[in-house]
């Protein structure tokens, strides 16, 4: 009796038999062949290109790869594997330019396809479109009502947008299908924290976790709830647990187009050593590959721990998610030494002795306790050629008292729902004329601005503001800043500039569940919803006392 043959051993064997792998059409005709030869049967589509394709991908030829899906797809566009794989591979390599428009495509000749509905209702919640994506993720459970994971996303994005009725309304739908889906379990878990149920969170991630151990996913979102109710050293522990590889994309980090067969850097990146506590107590010094993680705000937030190793002797190099940020970090006191990288070079891998992401430095440094100082500016270097921009808010000062301010985070942020506050009510603090507000942000809508030009003591600062050192600059000379959970309040914090951080109930992990100070900033206050949604209080109350003599 003849074995049945693996995906992986059938691609192999084709691959082998192929002549000319350059030759697309030769290619797709010799997979004509190959496929009738074996069973008998001729192919409806180009089997033979999308079998490369997957074999170029597997074997880090990631442009060859899209290459031939591309011609696939523009000689073939109703085959319907070919669109899937295509957008599996742009969604890894990260190319958003490309991402929505391979599913706009897939959709224009598979209008009816729950699939492809359901990846661009996901590629619109994640790009900050949550009530259009609403729509596809929706038509997607029409189609087919039968599939666990639509439904799933479709309560995470009513979760995102704060609907928690709907959002619990198609998690039952989804437990009928499969309870023991691992996102059934985790949207369970993140329901129970918005009604403060932090243990029964908790056991519902072991429950989980005892389904799905080891799983990146499970063990993130746990890390994250134990850092929030104040189990630190659980948290950051957990947190080093994930394979570093698993938590970066590492396909940002490098020039995608040079990977090949002979030089796969995702593979040799993988293949270094992750940093733990021993290498620490070694008291041996290494070269440590750094990577910073997340948001700007994380990033300010935490990058006061690489000066705090490379003063232990380590030679630390770090490369950020995005470089805009670097030229701010290379004018703190302690970064003369620490090397940034924009993108990791396949040649540079070897001289590396250990990689590391940056939040598990707490953990490896035994500094899960309390956070050291954050960064200090080397304002010199700072303000070198800005000279233009302190003289305006010099003037700007002279009138009186400057306060800094900003309502909204990124609308790409899954949770921003959560944490921006519409500018209709955040507009009441702007009652007193003797303060002038400064509204720090750069992007600010046209609805937005004209709402604003009635309010005389309001200036924008979307002229004043080029990069991170010039909002560095402005908020320096400000007497105050008022602000949600964005990057402005990290600034601001490291500034140590008085500063008030508006946060949802559920909040952001670092500020916990209870204090309105943060071991994070000496200067901040944190103001806390004491219900879901309910921003009017907070803004009630700062408004009134804003519009006092009382001090607040």
């Amino acid at each position: 009796m003849e074995q049945a043959t693996s995906q992986s051993e059938l691609i192999s064997n084709f691959v082998k038999s192929i002549r000319d792998k350059s030759n697309f059409n030769s290619v797709r005709m010799q997979g004509d062949i190959y496929f009738e030869n074996k069973y008998q049967k001729k192919n409806e589509f180009d089997l033979g290109n999308l079998m490369m394709a997957s074999y170029d991908f597997s074997n880090g030829n990631l442009h060859d790869s899209v290459n031939r899906l591309e011609y696939i797809i523009k000689n073939e566009p109703k085959f319907n594997s070919a669109h899937h794989f295509y957008i599996q591979v742009l969604i890894k390599l990260n190319l958003g330019f490309k991402i929505e428009e391979a599913i706009q495509n897939a959709i224009k000749y598979h209008p009816e396809d729950p699939l492809f509905l359901n990846l661009f209702g996901k590629n619109l919640l994640f790009n900050g479109d949550k009530h259009k994506a609403l729509k596809y993720l929706e038509r997607a459970v029409q189609k087919n009502p039968y599939e666990c994971a639509f439904w799933l996303d479709l309560s995470f994005c009513y979760f995102s947008l704060l609907n928690l009725k709907m959002a619990q309304l198609c998690l039952s739908t989804a437990e009928e299908i499969n309870p023991k889906h691992k996102r059934c379990l985790m949207l369970k878990a993140l329901l129970l924290q918005e009604e403060s149920r932090y243990d029964e969170s908790l056991d519902m991630y072991r429950k989980a976790i005892e389904l799905y151990p080891n799983d990146k996913e499970l063990i993130i979102d746990m890390a994250i709830l134990y850092l929030r109710i104040g189990r630190k050293f659980e948290g950051y522990k957990l947190y080093n647990l994930v394979d570093t590889s698993k938590r970066i994309n590492l396909y940002n980090l490098i020039d995608t187009a040079k990977i090949n067969h002979n030089q796969n850097h995702i593979e040799k990146i993988q293949s270094l050593d992750d940093l733990n506590k021993l290498h620490i107590s070694s008291k041996k010094p290494y070269k440590i590959l750094i990577f910073l993680e997340q948001g700007f705000g994380d990033v300010i937030n935490f990058y006061r721990y690489l000066p705090y190793l490379q003063k232990k002797g380590h030679s630390i190099t770090t490369i950020a998610p995005k470089n805009s940020i670097i030229p701010l970090l290379r004018c703190t006191l302690d970064s003369g030494k620490i090397k940034f990288l924009k993108k990791i070079k396949y040649e540079d891998i070897k001289h590396f002795d250990f990689k590391t992401v940056v939040l598990n430095l707490p953990f490896i440094l035994n500094m899960t306790d309390k956070p050291p100082p954050p960064i200090s500016f080397n304002f010199k270097k700072l303000e070198k050629n800005k000279e233009k921009l302190i003289h305006r808010l010099k003037k700007l000062k002279e009138k009186g008292k400057v306060i800094g301010v900003s309502w909204k985070g990124n609308k790409k942020h899954l949770h921003d729902e959560s944490r921006s506050i519409n500018l209709s009510l955040f507009s009441k603090i702007f009652r007193n004329s003797k303060i002038t507000f400064l509204v720090i942000d750069k992007e600010i809508s046209n609805k937005d601005q004209s709402f604003l030009k009635k309010f005389k003591n309001v200036l924008l600062c979307n002229n004043l503001i080029s990069d991170w050192i010039d909002t560095a600059i402005i908020v320096s000379r400000l007497d105050e800043v008022i602000t949600v959970d964005t990057s402005l309040a990290h600034i601001a914090g490291t500034l140590n500039i008085p500063t008030k951080i508006m946060i949802s109930k559920v909040p952001d992990w670092r500020w916990g569940i209870k204090e309105n100070t943060t071991e994070w900033y000496k200067s901040v206050k944190l103001l806390r919803q004491k219900n879901s949604g309910d921003w009017e209080s907070i803004i009630n109350n700062l408004a009134n006392k804003l519009s006092s003599k009382t001090k607040y």
